[in-house]
């Protein structure tokens, strides 16, 4: 289905812009699109393919606070 291939696209081209993106935003892209078990599937596929880092929001706030912490120092 186009209008799902065209959300999915848009949502990957975000996550590269970001470099990475949280298992928590891929799970409420999917619920809030009502993307099927199989659509979810092709979509981490994608992002995998693109290189975006999956990570939990845990390591992405870790991560930002290690890097704020590097700068200041």
């Amino acid at each position: 289905d186009d209008l799902s291939e065209s959300i999915v696209a848009s949502f990957v081209d975000k996550a590269q812009r970001a470099g990475v993106v949280t298992f928590e935003e891929v799970k409420d892209f999917v619920h809030q699109y009502g993307l099927t078990k199989t659509e979810a599937r092709l979509l981490i596929k994608q992002l995998e393919k693109e290189n975006i880092e999956l990570v939990n929001e845990s390591e992405l706030d870790s991560s930002i606070g290690s890097s704020a912490d590097e700068e200041s120092g």
